[in-house]
């Protein structure tokens, strides 16, 4: 999560990127006091359902890159290089963006 934040912190007065994690935990109340807790100001969604439709089995933390027409341009399970990820996670949204449109 402290890897989401620092590219949350990078994007978030962009108006063309977005940055938001869904929850997939059955207890949405834990959602709030699990973020000031750590001090994380990314947005949350609760969509323990709507993931469970999509994918049965899930790995967290899961990463999708969307581009503006809505095709995932990339999708990785964990955060891989954890000391180079903010990096490869900036550059795979700057490259989706120029293909989408």
């Amino acid at each position: 999560m402290p890897h989401f934040q620092k590219l949350y912190d990078k994007l978030k007065d962009r108006t063309d990127i977005v940055a938001l994690t869904f929850n997939v935990d059955d207890n949405v109340g834990l959602i709030e006091p699990f973020l000031k807790q750590n001090k994380y100001t990314f947005p949350v969604l609760p969509a323990m359902f709507v993931v469970d439709k999509m994918i049965p089995t899930i790995g967290v933390p899961r990463n999708w890159i969307v581009d503006p027409d809505g095709v995932v341009r990339q999708e990785q399970v964990g955060f891989g290089s954890a000391d180079r990820w903010v990096e490869m996670m900036l550059e795979a949204l700057e490259k989706a963006a120029k293909k989408g449109g």
